[in-house]
């Protein structure tokens, strides 16, 4: 993200703990803190760029073999959606195993560089392209949850674009407040709850705690903790 002199506060639930940043931040608001010149849109050039590019593909090809990805090694290659795609980096490895890979993301630079890698990536989010149920054998979602302001109904809509036997790979944060974190859940008890109501079962979850602390300690002293999940849909 851009750097920021926005200035935020966190309404917090006294029932749940759950918070929300205030004010939200619009989607106006949200595509500024990522303009075009962001890092992580763009490609480097010349010899470096394709080094940077030959060495990235290479992580990207064994992280699709190894958890939680190896998952789909087992499947036949088919329609994944990738929501928040970025330039396309995880979209084209995909692609590359034989995917066909659908991306949205917000930023146009992004997309188009996606498109270079055979992404059919499209300007916009979940709430603005449009899909018809049930499209989709895979769905990947890293880092978004955090960044939409109701993610129960962001969830339900992933539920309902998943196919019966899809698999759905989710991560987000905990106790992590930030400008562009508009919800925020105090406890992965919390979120684990909202994702099962939302028509999805927990397949695998992976949590880790603030660096050198427990899971209940991060949860006590409010420390970030990070997420994994693999979903499926209920049946």
């Amino acid at each position: 993200m851009q750097p920021t002199e926005e200035t935020f506060s966190i309404a917090v639930c006294v029932s749940c703990g759950c918070g929300w940043t205030l004010p939200p931040a619009s989607a106006e608001e949200l595509a500024s803190f990522y303009p075009d010149s962001y890092g992580a849109y763009q490609v480097e050039t010349g010899f470096l760029g394709i080094v940077q590019r030959a060495g990235l593909r290479v992580l990207l090809d064994r992280a699709l073999v190894r958890p939680p990805f190896s998952t789909l090694s087992r499947m036949r290659p088919g329609t994944l959606l990738d929501v928040g795609c970025g330039r396309g980096d995880l979209a084209g490895a995909f692609v590359r195993h034989g995917w066909q890979v659908v991306g949205v993301d917000p930023s146009p630079a992004a997309c188009a560089i996606a498109r270079r890698l055979d992404v059919d990536a499209r300007v916009g989010t979940l709430e603005t392209v449009s899909f018809e149920p049930g499209s989709f054998d895979a769905v990947v979602m890293g880092e978004v949850l955090e960044h939409v302001e109701d993610p129960a109904r962001f969830l339900r809509r992933i539920a309902e674009l998943a196919k019966p036997d899809a698999y759905v790979f989710v991560t987000t944060c905990i106790n992590a407040p930030a400008v562009d974190h508009i919800y925020l859940w105090r406890t992965t008890d919390a979120l684990e709850e909202m994702i099962r109501d939302a028509g999805l079962e927990i397949a695998t979850a992976l949590r880790l705690p603030y660096e050198g602390t427990t899971l209940a300690e991060s949860v006590e002293r409010n420390l970030a903790i990070n997420v994994a999940y693999v979903l499926t849909p209920k049946a």
